[in-house]
């Protein structure tokens, strides 16, 4: 073994303690094993998350973890089962992901912080061993596929495990993989379930994770994890590709289309111009490859150039050698295809080359990722071949994954080059051409984005001087939450801090009682955080204003009854009416199942011009004619299950329960009373 004089140390393995085994095995050969340092001691950001999981591991089923490669997230996951080992002493874990590399990274990890637990690793050397009492009262690591195996083997009973963390989530629901996640995820019926992912958009490209692991602990962006220095800095090279080739969508679908024009003689020659020009001698590089042949080609370009290199695919039986190899810089150049774009974690890594094109965020991140651990402040260079790409959103998708929309504004408007983290080198011969290229596709991008928001105008009056004050608060799609509001003053929309706000206001609607209601209150109350909405909307604000929808109707009321849901609930045996001209009334009563219109009622059938099928068969059914215009009085209860429909059966068509009818006991509208009730719950809220 290497000694720190540059020499040689000769050691018997044959005299070593297990002790001394294991502490020689995992300098030497499980290395890219070690992710963090030692002193085990969270991130504030891994804090945060602990602090939520504390409490919501005994409220919440299913959980998810979203950390950019480098920032930690197998070592909070053993800092998770700690924190659910001290509620629930009795339970056992399951750790499951698709690599065996990632796996035993884990179970090493999991090992040297949770030392009063024992694990149980599944391999090789083992799997033919198991069976159901050799597996009970263990914490499990096991890879997907050997775990659905021994499932159809009857090995498990559904409730085995308390607590199972799902690593590499994004392949959740994977086709290449037949759903094995999913399988696993609907078989057993633990109390937590965890996702932990860098990339949270399923590979299969369904929608992401967090509708299936829907509490979301935290949720951190690459671009993020750059900007607070929690994995290296970038120093991105985009070179220009002299071949002349263009590809479409269609060419990087389809490996045999994409080899045949991208594999050039003239394009990969640019490997060994940019290893000349930009990277350090005896710095460790990633090449990531379009397939085999083109792996073990640009292997034989660099070894015929005088480099050392070697090439690494799956099913490689010497994989173990070549990786310990490449660490210790026995070789500089490693060729891949997509056998590292995840699980392996080498920090050694000062270079990445990016030969293959692809359009997933998903690939490109978790390829990039392999060189972001921090190591002996090293900067990651990446080196990018800026081949013509006629994909609407190809390079703006890139960028995006390492780069902060602000950061990216501020490269289309002001040509900046320098960021916080990341420093961009693009090739003279196409710095124009690409920023307006980045540009357009900016913009494409953009439009797609804001069809995410939606504008809902809001108009208050200022108490002291009787001035309307407009506002504009920005809301996801479908009005379920609000993230931002802007004012309009000195003719331009300004971001305010409503918690901070000193104006004094109310609102006012023509036919709807607000009086006395609190809309400020309001605003503080029904504001929804999320950074990373806000952070878009605010760089982004005049773009989604005249690009998002914009809803015109009453926000305090439409919006807060869709908040306090309660509100809406009315209690049986109230009573209800609808007034007619010369106070001839209907009066309704609240039940278990709906509302009984109640005998001696008046109603008004067919008194306006929109009713449905349903209203005209019940009428009918009372025998009112269909050229009847005035008030019919019924001589029994009736029943209705629907409100919509007895309130249309009672004023004759087209109405709203809540603006037809009233609650007797108070003589307000139900709109009206529940105004009232959301107001009285904001000022017993604050």
């Amino acid at each position: 073994m290497w000694n720190n004089n540059g020499g040689y140390n000769l050691i018997n393995f044959s005299d070593l303690s297990k002790k001394e085994w294991d502490k020689l095995e995992n300098k030497y050969f499980n290395r890219i094993n070690t992710i963090e340092d030692d002193n085990f001691k969270p991130h504030y950001y891994q804090l945060d998350i602990l602090n939520k999981y504390e409490n919501d591991k005994f409220e919440k089923i299913n959980h998810s973890v979203i950390l950019p490669t480098g920032t930690g997230k197998t070592f909070l996951a053993a800092f998770m089962f700690l924190n659910y080992k001290s509620a629930f002493k009795n339970d056992f874990m399951l750790f499951t992901t698709h690599r065996t590399e990632i796996l035993t990274n884990a179970y090493n990890r999991f090992k040297s912080i949770c030392k009063n637990d024992d694990f149980l690793l599944v391999n090789d050397e083992n799997i033919n061993n198991i069976d159901s009492i050799y597996l009970k009262g263990k914490n499990l690591f096991i890879t997907n596929k050997r775990l659905k195996n021994l499932i159809d083997k009857n090995i498990f009973s559904k409730d085995q495990f308390g607590i199972i963390f799902y690593d590499e989530a994004h392949h959740f629901d994977n086709s290449t993989n037949t759903n094995i996640f999913e399988y696993i995820y609907n078989f057993f019926k633990p109390k937590n379930n965890i996702a932990l992912t860098a990339t949270p958009e399923r590979m299969s490209g369904m929608k992401d994770i967090t509708s299936i692991f829907d509490n979301v602990l935290y949720k951190m962006s690459l671009h993020e994890a750059i900007e607070k220095n929690l994995v290296c800095d970038i120093d991105y090279y985009l070179i220009k590709d002299d071949s002349g080739i263009t590809l479409n969508e269609a060419d990087l679908a389809n490996e045999m289309k994409l080899i045949i024009k991208v594999d050039n003689d003239k394009r990969n020659n640019l490997v060994l111009k940019s290893i000349n020009d930009y990277f350090f001698d005896d710095s460790t590089t990633l090449i990531f490859c379009i397939n085999i042949d083109h792996a073990k080609k640009i292997n034989n370009l660099l070894i015929n150039n005088g480099f050392k290199s070697d090439f690494l695919v799956s099913g490689d039986i010497n994989r173990n050698i070549k990786i310990n190899d490449f660490i210790n810089k026995e070789i500089n150049f490693l060729c891949v295809v997509d056998i590292f774009n995840e699980g392996i974690d080498i920090k050694e890594i000062s270079n990445v080359i990016f030969l293959r094109p692809t359009k997933s965020k998903t690939i490109f991140t978790q390829q990039l990722g392999r060189g972001l651990r921090k190591y002996n402040n090293k900067v990651l260079k990446v080196v990018d071949i800026a081949t013509n790409i006629n994909i609407k959103n190809y390079w703006i998708d890139r960028f995006q994954c390492f780069m902060s929309p602000f950061n990216i504004k501020k490269l289309i408007d002001k040509n900046e080059l320098i960021f916080k983290g990341v420093k961009l080198y693009i090739d003279r011969l196409i710095k124009e051409d690409f920023i307006t290229l980045i540009k357009k596709q900016n913009e494409y991008a953009m439009s797609n984005l804001c069809n995410k928001f939606k504008v809902w105008p809001l108009e208050c009056i200022d108490k002291n001087s009787g001035k309307k004050i407009k506002y504009k608060l920005i809301f996801n799609n479908n009005f379920t939450n609000w993230f931002e509001i802007f004012e309009f003053v000195n003719d331009e929309w300004v971001i305010i801090d409503i918690f901070n706000y000193d104006k004094y206001i109310y609102y006012k609607q023509s036919g709807v009682n607000f009086k006395n209601f609190n809309i400020l209150l309001f605003l503080k109350k029904t504001k929804s955080f999320n950074d990373e909405k806000s952070e878009f909307i605010i760089n982004n604000f005049n773009y989604i204003i005249n690009n998002a929808k914009t809803q015109k109707i009453s926000f305090p009321y439409n919006y807060g009854i869709k908040f306090f849901k309660d509100v809406k609930s009315i209690k049986n045996d109230t009573l209800l009416y609808k007034k007619f001209s010369n106070d001839y009334k209907a009066f309704i009563k609240k039940v278990d199942d709906g509302f009984i219109l109640l005998k001696d009622s008046y109603i008004y059938p067919y008194h306006r011009e929109l009713y449905s099928k349903k209203v005209v068969d019940f009428w009918d059914k009372l025998k009112i004619p269909k050229n009847h215009n005035t008030l019919f009085k019924i001589t029994k209860d009736e029943h209705f299950v629907s409100g919509s429909l007895l309130t249309d059966v009672i004023v004759g068509g087209n109405s709203s329960i809540n603006n037809e009818l009233y609650i007797k006991s108070e003589n307000l509208s139900l709109r009206d009373y529940f105004i009232k009730l959301i107001n009285k719950k904001l000022n017993a809220d604050f």
